[in-house]
C-alpha cells in the first residue's frame, strides 16, 4: 500500500502561493482563518490542502446576490445624479 505523503510549505513558500506578503500571511493566522502545523522548533508550516481552503473560503460572496444588485444599482443611481463631476461649493467656485 501506498503512502500518501503530507506536502508542507514553509510560511514563504505558503505567503508566495497565497500571493499575499509574510506581514499578511501573519494577519491571516492571526484572524484564525488558517491554522498552521508547528515544528518541534516552532516554525510554521501549510499544508497545500489547508491553503487551498483558505482560497475558496475567501472567495465565498458574503452578501447575497440580492443585495449585492441592490448596491450596484445605488451607486448607479448616485453617480448619475452627480455626472456633472464633483459637487461644487455654493456660489459655482471650488472649494479651497
Amino acid at each position: 500500500m501506498a503512502e500518501e505523503r503530507l506536502t508542507l510549505l514553509t510560511a514563504r513558500e505558503a505567503a508566495e502561493y497565497l500571493r499575499v506578503s509574510l506581514y499578511t500571511l501573519n494577519k491571516i493566522e492571526k484572524q484564525g482563518r488558517i491554522l498552521p502545523f508547528r515544528t518541534p522548533g516552532s516554525h510554521r508550516r501549510y499544508s497545500l490542502e489547508m491553503l487551498n481552503e483558505y482560497l475558496e473560503k475567501s472567495r465565498t460572496r458574503v452578501f447575497p446576490a440580492e443585495s449585492a444588485e441592490e448596491d450596484e444599482e445605488a451607486h448607479l443611481k448616485k453617480y448619475k445624479q452627480n455626472e456633472g463631476g464633483p459637487s461644487r461649493a455654493a456660489g459655482g467656485g471650488w472649494r479651497r
